[in-house]
């Protein structure tokens, strides 16, 4: 049988193996929880900017069938602007006379956050 002394000594060093793997885990579960969260975030993003870019296709296609076709709006928790400036004087000796027509699409809780911007040439 072992003496009195040397239990005690051993039961401290189960203590602080115990408490070692707490640590671990708890590193470990915190680790986890913030992979989880920070890929959610990512899919979070990915889809906003995937509606976004459909919302501008769809602005940019409406805008070049329009004949006025500047404007703004809202979809959902985004906001469009379609914006439409005549090209250039430099480039009015030609036949045809271009407009530039650029539609952006920012988040509407972060507007400094530009999430599309697409342009083109329409035929004035």
């Amino acid at each position: 049988m072992m003496p009195h002394a040397i239990r005690q000594q051993a039961a401290g060093y189960v203590l602080v193996e115990a408490m070692i793997g707490v640590l671990i885990v708890g590193a470990m579960t915190g680790l986890l929880f913030e992979t989880v969260g920070g890929r959610a975030r990512m899919v979070h993003q990915i889809e906003q900017r995937r509606t976004a870019i459909m919302v501008a296709r769809s602005q940019l296609a409406a805008a070049m069938t329009a004949t006025n076709p500047a404007g703004e709006g809202d979809w959902g928790a985004l906001h469009w602007t379609v914006s439409v400036e005549p090209r250039d004087a430099g480039a009015r000796g030609s036949a045809l006379v271009l407009d530039d027509v650029t539609v952006s699409v920012v988040d509407s809780a972060a507007p400094s956050r530009s999430l599309v911007v697409l342009k083109s040439l329409k035929p004035q």
